[in-house]
């Protein structure tokens, strides 16, 4: 395991940027992130955060040639992040280019054009992945009015979309105070004063505007549910949705969330899927996803037969009531240790890491080392655990119809 050193700056209109030094690879990375994500999209206009990210990326060919090195997007409903690497010696060139791409906002209404296309094509092969499509069907069923639409929104929200709107909505996403550079490498002394120039040249003089988050949560209602959905092969998915308890300290509630993720597989992620495997013969893979809103829950979906599906969606609500008197400070303390090996993995490397930090949630970006943040309180967890209420009601979709 490589060393690092973990350094967080924020300037004064709230911009942060984090540097992981690694000093292993001739390899740097820089990932630009905005805490804004598509559940902020205004409900007319759904897709525009993801619209906003196509535009970002309009990079012309020979100057995408000219960066040396690759450049990825990513909209998430929490987030927007922009990440890519480079050789070392041209981190500081490469690190100016995309700087200058990201906040150029510079597009015409061809751009637009041709990116909506785009957008409406992933939307046509989105509709035809029918897992993908029947998770986020079993939310909206479970959460009445929630505003979980797809990331990419719909055709007609999509077109709704002006290019005045995605200027205006850049523009807020991109407030100093919504955004964290996250560089990663073994810099010299000299690259990184020439970075941390560059970003503070480029962003350290802009004001911060209120940037939109989360703002359609108002809409959130609780109504408790389970779902099963008919897939075409003769089998069902399955959907348990389980609602976690309110914990007030962030820090804590992702540790508690983590090693409830670990305690939910045994220390195993095949462990749920034999277990099933024993009882029920037609079982496939298991998705544990979160869903992240004022309160926090966890989606458990899986594939089955016809015939086993309601029996199926209990026996996971069965196995993780009885997975709390397995708990005890011995199992405690091994899902801690794993889950400290876990986050290192995560980050080892520049590749690894870089891509790491693109995708956490911006909620967990103060803890990118989990272990180093809280001491397992082993009562606290089991009681966490033995607390989590389950969503029991049952309604069904026809992926078919």
């Amino acid at each position: 395991m490589e060393t690092n050193i973990y350094k967080v700056t924020e300037l004064l209109n709230g911009l942060k940027v984090v540097v992981d030094m690694r000093n292993i690879s001739n390899i740097a990375g820089v990932c630009i992130k905005y805490h804004t994500g598509s559940l902020s999209d205004p409900d007319d206009k759904r897709g525009l955060t993801h619209l906003v990210g196509h535009m970002i990326m309009q990079l012309p060919l020979p100057e995408r040639n000219a960066l040396i090195g690759g450049l990825h997007g990513q909209t998430a409903e929490h987030f927007v992040s922009i990440w890519g690497d480079c050789l070392l010696e041209n981190f500081s060139k490469y690190t100016r280019s995309i700087l200058k791409q990201v906040y150029s906002g510079k597009y015409t209404e061809y751009q637009l054009s041709r990116e909506k296309q785009v957008t409406l094509q992933e939307f046509a092969e989105y509709q035809h992945n029918k897992l993908s499509y029947f998770i986020y069907e079993a939310r909206k069923a479970v959460f009445k009015d929630y505003p979980i639409d797809p990331v990419l929104g719909s055709p007609e929200t999509i077109n709704n979309i002006s290019l005045v709107d995605i200027i205006n909505w850049q523009r807020r996403i991109q407030s100093p105070n919504n955004t964290v550079i996250y560089i990663t490498g073994n810099l010299s002394d000299d690259q990184l004063r020439s970075v941390m120039k560059l970003v503070k040249s480029v962003l350290g003089q802009q004001s911060g505007l209120r940037a939109p988050q989360e703002t359609s949560l108002a809409y959130f209602n609780k109504d408790e549910k389970g779902i099963t959905g008919e897939s075409t092969r003769g089998l069902t998915y399955v959907s348990v949705i389980l609602q976690l308890p309110n914990v007030s300290d962030k820090h804590e509630k992702i540790i508690l969330y983590s090693l409830l993720l670990c305690a939910l597989t045994q220390y195993d992620p095949t462990k749920l899927t034999r277990l099933l495997r024993g009882k029920f013969r037609h079982i496939y893979d298991i998705h544990v996803m979160p869903i992240i809103t004022k309160n926090w829950y966890l989606q458990i979906v899986t594939t089955t037969s016809n015939a086993t599906a309601v029996k199926t969606g209990t026996y996971i609500k069965e196995y993780f009531t009885k997975l709390v008197g397995s708990l005890n400070s011995e199992s405690i303390h091994h899902m801690f240790e794993l889950i400290k090996l876990q986050n290192q993995l995560m980050f080892d490397g520049v590749g690894n890491s870089i891509r790491s930090f693109s995708r956490v949630l911006p909620i967990q970006e103060d803890m990118l080392f989990v272990g180093n943040a809280l001491r397992p309180d082993h009562q606290k967890i089991i009681n966490f655990i033995s607390s989590v209420s389950v969503l029991a009601k049952q309604a069904v979709i026809f992926l078919d119809n």
